[in-house]
């Protein structure tokens, strides 16, 4: 299970693309998701002064019109089902880029899997099921 902070965590990465984006810069999108292909995802980047745990971000490229990004992963167990707003991923204004990090312990092994304008962010929805792809 994510290590439960009460801050919202992002990646340094995220960090610096967010901020080129906002200088101006239109070549840092391109570069990012270069970068992202030729290492895979998600993207997992050390904690300074923690052996144990790392932060991993999930990332989600929108071709088309999005609302929202769904994470569905066992990796939210107790979190995700307790609030659901655990599991939507945030948008980089500007950019078709939607990303969520959070602090995993680095021997922790899970299925994830991303759902994009999903039904389930209803919160007033009486029966809610996850639907596997």
């Amino acid at each position: 299970m994510p290590t439960k902070t009460k801050k919202t965590l992002i990646s340094s990465r995220i960090i610096a693309l967010k901020q080129q984006v906002e200088a101006g810069n239109v070549a840092a999108l391109d570069a990012f998701w270069r970068g992202v292909t030729a290492e895979g995802t998600p993207l997992i980047e050390p904690i300074e002064g923690d052996d144990q745990h790392a932060l991993v971000t999930f990332l989600w490229c929108a071709d088309e019109d999005v609302e929202h990004v769904v994470l569905y992963s066992e990796l939210l167990r107790g979190s995700w089902w307790n609030n659901w707003t655990d599991a939507i991923l945030t948008h980089l204004p500007g950019t078709n880029l939607y990303y969520r990090t959070y602090q995993v312990r680095k021997d922790m092994r899970f299925v994830y899997w991303l759902s994009p304008n999903h039904p389930l962010c209803d919160p007033f929805a009486r029966n809610q099921h996850i639907f596997q792809c």
